[in-house]
């Protein structure tokens, strides 16, 4: 018997101990007789009930049947007083045995998926609740609705056939959770009504389902690479479980956090649970399954097979693509496109095999909320499916591709975050890029001379480099630790400090320094909570340059509100803030950059504001700022630099240079550009000035320029292929003027000195064992340079061995629960203490 139906009987003898008391207190013998038969027939009632759930012979319904005996002299005899002694005497006789002989003996557990792709979100806690003789173990699958776009419920889907074999289904219908009240329920789907795309059976949302139970148990069915949103914390699951299971301490803190606001905002306090016990980090079921999957446990089907297999009958690597909601919603027609063109990438490659995996609720979401779309999607799923050059998968099971293939290329979430777990390649991609672009993997926008290298790091990318001066030559130095290129270029600038090489954050979160003799990392973490500001942060624009005067390191913010000053031979930073409020008098974009460039004179730094008509000169002595206008002028600057009399500005966006006469304080606005000029929105890259010109290399401008220090005049810069815009570098670099296309591979070399310009290739010294080391870890992330084509050449480079990623699984096991695989036992052996817990309290 069930502890649930072993109270139902106790509250049912209770209330004949109630009619007892009614029975004493009456006196009219018609009334008398007819409480007496109604008790009868009540206590017939209570042994039919221990009969159908224990079977005939128990003690307790003998028990009730001598009651039933006490019941029929009663209402024979005329002393009521003495016949309600006995019948309490008996009922204590009965409820005494119900409670030894009939105690609950069985625990109940029932699993309500209601996606069969989503299980693997259970299962290792159903593999371990199975095999626990305590308990009795039901796998429930229940019924979803599509949502109409007017929020309604929409067709019913139910999936309890698409199931393995080895997991025993029982149908929805069976199974009445209401009479059965299971003692632990485990969910994966939280939103209750709150999803726009689908909604489970009402009958099925948390809120219900706390009342039929000790114990909701949610665990989420989607996992991450390190935090969550806060909007997948406060969802009503959240709210309403008992326990919450996630994969790390740090998403932990992100649902206490969300649920702590909520408690206040809604007060609820803690009526639902005490935050910090009702969340817990045990990892996720999910993982299990990868960490537990071989790629010899499946089989497929023989038209997948085939595809698997090169003419010469070697096996070609296998690409898992996945496609996800979140870009769907937020990318819209711009999704198709891309579709469109990674499909066109494959299409004509032999030596890759395409496995498409689209999110199972892809044509639901289409459906419900870009009904518009809905048309044009499905036509690219048919002809795909037509072509039959690639695989596409809708089946339940995404471990099955996960195991079977060698990389995985698409949008992020949690099959990205459960792939990262295997260490082999991954590249997101960037819907943004529809079509087959040239940029140049080796491009860079810092370099640092060290006398006979240039020390950089890519720009689209995560690596360290070393770039021969004479040779041209670039070696793999290493990939920078603790930090992954996210689409943004990490390091936006370097220099040399003796043997150590300061680097700083554009996109990266730490300042980062590396020996260059002993080859140690080290990473300096400054404050990334940064105060409010009317200029908008981003995170991926951090900071512009650094530059050293004396023991100090000064990193110049790009939109990050501070200049920080790093002592060199303490490790102490300080943040310089006084130049952001005055500077904001002037602005004249609300959310452009603080700064791009600067130049250095002796202690002072001249920052050439993007966002405001103004220069900031920064005492690097005193550590304090002047905000100097530039009068006549409203427009923000991209770049400065000095001629030797006179400082020139370059405008950040479309517009005139201004030619400044500091030590009169005038200002010239030069507009008159050569024949044919289109500056378009972002005009140029920083200006340079080089034997009486000052050179401007052209960012959207349809043509570089070169200006006559002495007359002003402005002419087409030739020798600079506008075709090789934009440009990643052009500056200074020791005693030359170094330009590096971002588009191309083209490195454009002047030697100041003699005023030869030369044009250059880059070449890896060791092209195999750069890529070997991992030299495009920048290939986690799609980009302009590192595309789908780019992706599936890099990993035919790589054996098994090299394909595997330690740093990102280590990381990866460094931040999940339980990495071993036993989250699912974990998790159910918390959740058995709990139960017990409340049980016995």
């Amino acid at each position: 018997m069930r502890k649930h139906q072993q109270q139902q009987l106790l509250d049912l003898l209770h209330t004949l101990e109630e009619a007892h008391d009614e029975l004493a207190r009456q006196t009219a013998h018609n009334t008398i007789v007819s409480l007496l038969a109604d008790c009868q027939e009540f206590a017939l009632k209570i042994g039919g009930f221990i009969e159908q759930i224990e079977g005939e012979g128990t003690r307790t319904v003998a028990l009730l049947e001598e009651y039933c005996d006490l019941l029929y002299k009663a209402s024979m005899e005329f002393e009521p007083m003495n016949s309600v002694a006995q019948l309490r005497r008996q009922l204590i006789v009965i409820t005494n045995s119900a409670q030894d002989e009939l105690k609950s003996n069985k625990l109940e557990i029932a699993f309500f998926p209601y996606k069969a792709s989503m299980f693997d979100a259970l299962e290792s806690i159903w593999l371990a609740a199975k095999d626990d003789p305590r308990c009795d173990v039901y796998v429930v699958p229940i019924p979803y609705y599509d949502k109409l776009p007017n929020g309604q419920l929409g067709q019913m889907h139910y999936e309890g056939d698409q199931y393995p074999a080895h997991i025993p289904i029982t149908n929805w219908q069976e199974y009445d959770v209401e009479a059965r009240r299971p003692d632990i329920i485990y969910i994966h789907n939280p939103y209750d009504n709150a999803n726009l795309a689908t909604s489970v059976h009402p009958m099925y949302y948390s809120k219900r389902l706390r009342e039929l139970t000790d114990q909701l148990v949610y665990v989420p069915y989607f996992v991450s690479n390190g935090d969550v949103s806060e909007g997948s914390c406060g969802l009503p699951g959240c709210i309403y479980a008992h326990k919450v299971f996630v994969q790390s301490e740090k998403v932990r803190q992100t649902y206490i956090r969300v649920y702590k606001k909520l408690a206040e905002q809604h007060r609820f306090g803690e009526l639902f649970g005490q935050p910090e016990s009702k969340f817990v980090a045990l990892g996720s079921p999910k993982f299990d399954k990868v960490v537990n999957s071989r790629r010899e446990d499946y089989t497929l089907p023989e038209q997948w097979a085939e595809l698997m297999v090169r003419p010469d009958g070697t096996r070609k690597k296998v690409i898992l693509y996945n496609t996800a909601i979140g870009s769907l919603l937020s990318g819209n027609d711009a999704v198709l496109h891309k579709l469109k063109y990674v499909f066109d990438v494959f299409r004509e490659r032999e030596d890759v095999l395409l496995w498409w995996r689209p999110h199972p609720l892809n044509g639901t979401v289409y459906s419900s909320m870009r009904p518009q779309l809905l048309a044009d999607y499905e036509a690219i799923v048919a002809e795909y499916r037509r072509s039959g050059f690639g695989i596409y998968d809708d089946s339940a099971d995404s471990h099955r591709a996960i195991a079977m293939s060698d990389a995985y290329f698409g949008d992020g979430g949690s099959l990205l975050a459960l792939y990262s777990l295997t260490g082999k390649p991954t590249m997101t991609q960037n819907v943004k890029i529809k079509e087959r672009e040239s940029y140049n993997k080796f491009a860079f926008s810092h370099a640092t001379d060290d006398g006979g290298y240039w020390w950089l790091s890519l720009q689209f990318g995560d690596s360290l480099m070393r770039l021969d001066k004479q040779t041209k030559k670039m070696d793999f130095i290493s990939l920078i630790p603790d930090e992954r290129y996210c689409g943004w270029t990490l390091y936006s600038d370097s220099i040399l400090c003796g043997q150590k090489l300061f680097l700083a954050p554009a996109a990266a979160n730490e300042i980062a320094s590396y020996d260059t003799v002993t080859g140690e990392w080290e990473k300096i973490p400054f404050e990334l909570n940064v105060p409010a500001s009317d200029n908008l942060y981003f995170p991926v624009y951090k900071f512009s340059g650094i530059k050293r005067h004396k023991q100090w390191l000064f990193i110049i913010p790009s939109t990050y509100p501070a200049i920080i000053r790093y002592n060199l031979e303490t490790g102490e930073l300080d943040y310089v803030t006084d130049w952001v409020i005055p500077l904001e008098k002037y602005k004249r974009d609300p959310v452009g950059m603080w700064f791009s460039d600067c130049l250095q004179e002796g202690a002072s730094l001249l920052l050439s504001a993007c966002n405001a008509s103004a220069v900031v000169i920064f005492d690097m002595e005193k550590c304090v700022s002047t905000v100097r206008p530039i009068e006549g002028t409203n427009i923000g600057f991209g770049g400065i630099c000095f001629d030797g009399e006179q400082y020139w500005l370059t405008p950040r966006k479309n517009g005139s240079i201004t030619r400044w006469d500091r030590k009169r304080n005038k200002f010239e606005e030069l507009t008159a550009f050569p024949e044919g000029y289109v500056g378009g929105g972002f005009p140029f890259g920083h200006p340079i000035y080089v034997n009486g010109s000052i050179c401007l290399f052209p960012v959207q401008a349809n043509m570089a320029i070169k200006i006559d220090a002495g007359d002003k005049k402005m002419a087409s810069f030739d020798t600079i292929p506008v075709s090789a815009a934009p440009f990643a570098i052009a500056r200074m670099v020791g005693d030359k003027l170094v330009a590096v296309s971002a588009r191309e591979n083209r490195l454009f070399e002047l030697d100041v000195p003699e005023a030869l310009q030369l044009e250059h290739e880059i070449a890896l010294s060791d092209e195999r064992e750069a890529n070997r080391q991992g030299l495009f870890g920048s290939y986690n992330q799609e980009s302009a340079a590192t595309g789908a084509d780019e992706f599936c050449d890099y990993l035919l480079e790589r054996n098994e061995l090299d394909s595997i990623d330690y740093r990102l699984r280590n990381q990866m096991v460094g931040n999940i629960a339980n990495p071993d695989g036993h989250a699912g036992l974990a998790i159910y052996e918390r959740s058995m203490q709990a139960l017990l817990r409340t049980v016995n309290a």
